[in-house]
């Protein structure tokens, strides 16, 4: 998917501005002058090296704002402003969906971001199949991320297990955030961020115990155990802690304390050791972080 006609007008009358600005503010290019001459004159080393600057130093986009050099309205300046919170990394362009395409941080943990492309489909520049490494700087564009125009793609050949890592982390990155879809993205320790995650990976656990042909009645006191676990415990820690997080620790100091009176202390234990049996056997978790924990409980 793509940004409207209209907003992909908007979006190049603010970037040539704002990198006229940066190109006269740093002295790279005297016979730059204008956005026009961005446009007509700048060779892709020379944009690079501008748009290099402009992401070096984030109070050039302030100071861009601020001076408003070339009288742009007060919508798009308010749009410049939120570039403030670009993200420039190294992302896997994992899969094209027909809303957006995903662009995946393969970090600790992992996040997966809906881009939409500008004038074409991202799948149109691309060419070849995801999984794509590719270095790129994403844009909140209003309620939307785009990139900035420009994607620089490594030739590189994914064997198989590094296919399925990626596809643990899109899943990982999936229930603990959600799709990513505007920026700055919530903080990964804002309670709302923090409680919804626990819904998705209750309902993976739900699907994985289905595979043992438990009683209904069995699986549902199990989801509910760890759902009060996580509620009434991980929930009301500070910072709210994710299920994928939880060590033997916080376990432990849960089991020491006054469980919540809906939850039998023989019962909790059993769910919390089949869930985090599935968090090792699913590589929700780190192998010894959920082993300990289900030693231990």
């Amino acid at each position: 998917m793509r940004l409207s006609p209209e907003d992909v007008e908007v979006f190049y009358e603010i970037q040539p501005a704002l990198f006229s600005f940066v190109n006269q503010q740093r002295k790279l290019f005297p016979e730059i002058e204008t956005p026009e001459d961005i446009k007509a004159e700048a060779d892709m080393d020379t944009f690079l090296e501008i748009r290099e600057a402009a992401y070096e130093d984030q109070r050039l986009i302030d100071e861009f704002v601020a001076a408003n050099p070339y009288d742009l309205p007060a919508g798009h300046l308010e749009i410049t402003r939120s570039w403030r919170h670009f993200l420039a990394d190294t992302f896997y362009v994992f899969r094209y969906l027909k809303k957006h395409t995903i662009f995946l941080v393969d970090n600790e943990p992992p996040k997966a971001y809906g881009v939409l492309g500008l004038n074409d489909e991202i799948e149109d520049i691309l060419y070849t199949k995801p999984p794509i490494l590719v270095q790129a700087v994403l844009l909140p564009f209003r309620e939307h991320i785009i990139y900035d125009g420009f994607l620089q793609p490594y030739n590189v050949h994914f064997g198989g297990n590094i296919k399925r890592r990626l596809n643990e982390g899109y899943r990982i990155a999936k229930e603990r955030f959600g799709g990513i879809t505007s920026l700055p993205a919530e903080p990964e320790e804002d309670p709302e961020v923090v409680e919804d995650s626990y819904d998705r990976v209750l309902t993976a656990f739900r699907r994985w115990l289905g595979q043992y042909n438990l009683r209904r009645e069995t699986v549902d006191r199990h989801e509910h155990n760890v759902q009060r676990f996580a509620e009434a415990f991980l929930a009301q820690l500070d910072p709210p802690l994710a299920l994928h997080d939880v060590t033997t620790e916080e376990v432990e100091e849960y089991f020491a304390g006054d469980l919540p009176p809906d939850v039998d202390r023989k019962h909790s234990h059993t769910s919390l050791r089949k869930f985090f049996r599935f968090m090792r056997e699913t590589d929700r978790m780190y192998y010894d972080q959920a082993d300990g924990i289900v030693r231990l409980v």
